[in-house]
């Protein structure tokens, strides 16, 4: 008969701990996805749509400082030349992302309906700003 000392009581073993770190993902990215992503830095569709939004900011901010100097509405017909173009520019940006971001997003095609597919739901492509559109939103996040 083996000693007391000589007999090990059951030891229990816990699981494997997990590392918080380590997010359980539905799908993969390749090593050269990765690296692309490294090297090739944001996709061409996300810089544009940052600039857009960049842009929209300036040019509300623009009319509202211009109705504070003139203490007038704006009038589209009579903007500033350096508003319109903004405006222009703004526009083209637009419609540059409506006809390039599916494709450069990859956007799937339902193909029930052959229409176009962005996060479950039918995509759209964004309507063209206008002065007036501009205008009412700087009246819009001036007053709120």
């Amino acid at each position: 008969m083996r000693p007391a000392s000589a007999v090990k009581p059951m030891e229990r073993k816990s699981p494997p701990r997990r590392d918080a770190t380590i997010y359980q993902r539905n799908f993969s990215v390749s090593t050269a996805e990765r690296i692309r992503a490294l090297v090739g830095g944001p996709p061409a569709y996300m810089l544009r749509r940052r600039k857009i939004e960049d842009l929209e900011t300036s040019i509300v901010s623009a009319i509202r400082a211009h109705e504070e100097k003139t203490q007038a509405r704006l009038d589209p017909r009579a903007a500033p030349a350096a508003l319109k173009r903004a405006v222009s520019s703004l526009r083209a940006l637009v419609e540059a992302h409506n006809k390039y971001y599916p494709i450069e997003a990859n956007l799937p095609i339902d193909p029930r309906t052959g229409e176009l597919v962005e996060f479950g739901k039918r995509w759209s492509p964004e309507p063209l700003p206008t002065f007036e559109d501009l205008i009412a939103r700087a009246h819009q996040s001036s007053s709120g």
